[in-house]
């Protein structure tokens, strides 16, 4: 996941935050939770209000990742 992630939070540092979360505990329990996310790795893609757009599980391409990011952003 890192060198996916990685990549696109360069790509796009000006556009998104990026946020590394860990599920065994806290505030990352919590956001599995919230989000039902149901394994790893799993991504969020929340809209600037807080709700959520998109969310996707397992190793994704970083074209799958870069087309959410673009639709989330309104990009063509």
């Amino acid at each position: 996941m890192g060198p996916v992630v990685d990549g696109l939070e360069e790509k796009y540092v000006e556009e998104i935050e990026v946020r590394r979360i860990e599920s065994s505990g806290g505030a990352g329990l919590e956001a599995f939770r919230s989000y039902s996310l149901r394994g790893h790795p799993a991504y969020v893609i929340l809209k600037p209000s807080g709700e959520l757009d998109w969310k996707g599980l397992g190793e994704l391409p970083s074209e799958i990742l870069d087309m959410q990011i673009r639709a989330a952003l309104n990009k063509p």
